[in-house]
């Protein structure tokens, strides 16, 4: 197999290079290998095509990354991103499988490499990598969509509860710290869950209360409204999202959304699964609430 390895010129990829290696994988460099002539996109086009998958070292001083990404996506290339600078989160790379950490991790680096490998080897009859219909996205992690999708999918909606336990579900697959709940003899949240997340710390802030409706209408919005307000200048918490099933009598835009205190509609968040982990879902609704993609 072959690699085209996207980074900046001052990286020091040696030990990727190393590790690519010993895993039989051959090397192109996009800063050395690239046989310049008339046209520089038409040469890194043509040097993503001949490759099997790419590597990609973010860092935003490569004014490259996202055209030769892009070029990727275009060509149905596996991507796997090493992206070190955790405050310039590339949100362009977060569908294809990265890992967080610097150039010479590189033992970090091969926990997640070698999962990601291990999906997009060739079947031996064939000379070419089958990827259709395979999503790579979240460090490695594998795709719990499907699993998500039947739970949600089968609910019984008749109680508020059922809603509750399907977020209990969630959180247990992705090992999420459920540092409080409602149920608890201390309460103190007045929300369902409250969760932890360092991967969401600089979104959204930690701890994050999470209430979860089966339906948000006229009656109870002036409530969730009070509720949200009590617990910004009450609690140590810096976010609350409000998961909700249906609207009645009211529509998206009426809802009081702010850059920290979000209300998600359940089927919206289901499908970004697709693509996506519990924390680049939050992620990715979040910045189309707060532009009004919505």
């Amino acid at each position: 197999m072959k690699a085209y390895i996207s980074h900046q010129f001052k990286d020091n990829i040696s030990e990727i290079i190393n590790l690519l290696n010993s895993y039989g994988v051959d090397i192109f460099d996009s800063q050395t290998d690239i046989q310049y002539g008339n046209s520089l996109q038409k040469a890194i086009k043509d040097s993503i095509k001949e490759c099997d998958f790419m590597i990609i070292v973010y860092s935003q001083a490569n004014p490259n990354i996202a055209f030769e990404a892009g070029i990727g996506v275009t060509l149905n290339k596996p991507i796997f991103s090493i992206v070190s600078e955790k405050n310039n989160y590339p949100d362009f790379l977060f569908d294809s499988t990265y890992v967080q950490a610097l150039p010479d991790e590189v033992n970090k680096i091969e926990f997640n490499f070698k999962i990601f490998l291990d999906n997009i080897k060739p079947n031996k009859k064939s000379p070419t990598v089958k990827i259709k219909n395979q999503k790579f996205y979240g460090g490695g992690y594998p795709n719990y969509y499907d699993k998500i999708f039947n739970w949600y999918n089968n609910i019984n909606n008749s109680t508020e509860k059922n809603y509750e336990l399907l977020f209990k579900q969630i959180f247990e697959l992705y090992n999420l710290s459920v540092i409080q709940n409602k149920y608890d003899s201390n309460i103190k949240f007045l929300t369902d869950f409250c969760v932890w997340s360092d991967d969401l710390n600089n979104v959204i802030g930690n701890p994050i209360l999470i209430e979860v409706k089966k339906e948000i209408n006229k009656n109870n919005i002036d409530n969730l409204k009070e509720t949200i307000l009590n617990l910004a200048n009450n609690n140590s918490a810096e976010s609350c999202l409000v998961f909700y099933e249906s609207l009645k009598e009211l529509s998206k835009k009426d809802l009081p959304n702010t850059s920290r205190y979000l209300f998600i509609q359940i089927s919206d968040f289901i499908e970004k699964f697709k693509t996506s982990d519990f924390n680049e879902s939050i992620r990715k609704i979040r910045n189309e609430i707060i532009h009004n993609q919505y």
